[in-house]
C-alpha cells in the first residue's frame, strides 16, 4: 500500500517529532488523518486532491514563510511522494510509528564558527547533526589540518540524508576540501575531533593535526587526504 511503503516512514521519521499528541506543533498531530485534514492557524495541513493547496506540501517545499522540517530539508524524492499521496487522494493506513531522528543544529548555532562560514553552510544546505546522547553541540572543530600555524575549519554538513566532512582551509569559504560522506542514520553517533599529531601513527611523516572520525583520521599529506587508523 502507498501510504504504509512510503507516506508513513517520511511522517514518522521526518514530522511526529514536533506533531504528535503530546506536542502539537501548530496545533497539528501527524499521528492521525482527521487531524491533518483540520489543520491549524495556517489552513489544512493536506486537502485531499489538492497538492498545491495544502499546508503540508507548501511548508516541504519551503517556497514561502513556513519551512519544515525546522533546519532541514526534505529529499526531492519525499516531497514528490507527499505530493503523489495527497493527489491520489491522501488515503490512510497503518498507525505513524516515531522514528528517531538525529538532532541536527543550524549552522548559526556556533557562535565560535565565522560568520563567512556559517553564511557558506547556511548557503549549501548544511545541518550541523548531533550524536545520539550528546549534550554539548558538537561536529564543528578548528586545528591546523593542512600545516602548523595556519588555523582551519572542519564542519560536519548534513545534507539530503548524508553527512560530508568539509574543511575550510584557512577559514576561507571558497573550495572547501570534502571527505568522508555518509549515509545519516535513525541512532547517529558519528564525531569529528582535532587529533594531535603525537596521536597520529607515524607513518605519513606527521606535523600538524588531523580529523578524528569514530575509528578513522583523516590526514591531509601532500595534497591528498590519507585515513589512518585511529
Amino acid at each position: 500500500m502507498f501510504f504504509d511503503e512510503r507516506v508513513e516512514p517520511i511522517l514518522g521519521k521526518r514530522c511526529l517529532g514536533c506533531h504528535n499528541e503530546e506536542l502539537k506543533d501548530g496545533g497539528i498531530s501527524f499521528m492521525d488523518r482527521d487531524s491533518l485534514l483540520k489543520g491549524g492557524s495556517r489552513g489544512p495541513a493536506i486537502v485531499p486532491g489538492k497538492p498545491a493547496d495544502s499546508v503540508l506540501i507548501q511548508a516541504v517545499r519551503q517556497e514561502g514563510e513556513l519551512k519544515m522540517p525546522p533546519g532541514a530539508t526534505l529529499s526531492p524524492q519525499d516531497v514528490a511522494t507527499l505530493t503523489e499521496w495527497i493527489a491520489r487522494g491522501a488515503t490512510w493506513g497503518k498507525p505513524v510509528q516515531p522514528r528517531r531522528e538525529p538532532v541536527r543544529l543550524p549552522p548559526a548555532a556556533f557562535r565560535e564558527l565565522p560568520g563567512g562560514l556559517v553564511r557558506e553552510l547556511q548557503k549549501l544546505g548544511c545541518t550541523i547533526p548531533q550524536a545520539s546522547g550528546a549534550t554539548q553541540p558538537h561536529n564543528v572543530i578548528r586545528g591546523e589540518f593542512a600545516k602548523p600555524g595556519k588555523t582551519d575549519w572542519a564542519a560536519l554538513c548534513s545534507k539530503d540524508g548524508a553527512s560530508t566532512v568539509l574543511v575550510f582551509w584557512n577559514g576561507r569559504r571558497r573550495n572547501p576540501g570534502r571527505i568522508a560522506r555518509a549515509q545519516d542514520v535513525d541512532s547517529f553517533t558519528r564525531q569529528i575531533t582535532a587529533i594531535a599529531p603525537k596521536n597520529i601513527e607515524k607513518q605519513p611523516p606527521i606535523d600538524h593535526q588531523g580529523i578524528g572520525d569514530g575509528s578513522v583520521i583523516h590526514y591531509y599529506f601532500r595534497g591528498h587526504w590519507v585515513h589512518l587508523g585511529n
